[in-house]
C-alpha cells in the first residue's frame, strides 16, 4: 500500500472507532433508562397487587349556578356520598361542556367486580 492509502484507512479507522464509542455510550444510556422503567413498572404492579379488591368509581357533575349555589351542592353531594361508604378522591372543573365540576369518589366493589357509577347535579340524578 502507498503512504495515501494507509493514510486513507487510519481516518476511516478512527472514524469506526469513533462510531462504536458512541453507539457503545447511547447502548448504555438505553440500558439505563430501561432499568427505570422497570423500576417504575415494577412498583406499578405492587401497587395493583396490594390492591386485590376490585374498585367501584362514582363521578358527580355539578353545574349549578351561581358560585354559592355551586358551593352548597359540592357539599350536599360529598356528604352524601360519603355517608354511604364512598371515599372523595378529588374534583376536576369541566369546560368542554358546560361550566361545572366532576367529584370522583372511589370504594370496594360490593359484588366483586369493578363498575363505575355516574350522577348528575346535586339531586344527584343517575345518568
Amino acid at each position: 500500500m502507498d503512504q495515501q492509502t494507509l493514510w486513507i484507512v487510519a481516518i476511516i479507522g478512527t472514524d469506526i472507532n469513533e462510531t462504536v464509542n458512541n453507539i457503545n455510550a447511547k447502548v448504555q444510556e438505553l440500558g439505563k433508562l430501561l432499568s427505570q422503567e422497570t423500576a417504575k413498572i415494577d412498583r406499578l404492579v405492587a401497587v395493583q397487587d396490594t390492591q386485590s379488591t376490585p374498585m367501584e368509581y362514582l363521578i358527580n357533575t355539578v353545574y349549578e349556578r351561581p358560585t354559592e349555589r355551586a358551593g352548597e351542592a359540592i357539599r350536599t353531594v360529598v356528604s352524601r356520598w360519603v355517608a354511604e361508604g364512598w371515599t372523595f378522591k378529588g374534583m376536576s372543573s369541566d369546560y368542554q361542556g358546560i361550566d361545572g365540576v366532576f367529584l370522583l369518589f372511589e370504594r370496594p366493589s360490593t359484588d366483586g367486580t369493578p363498575g363505575v357509577h355516574v350522577y348528575n347535579g346535586s339531586d344527584m340524578t343517575e345518568v
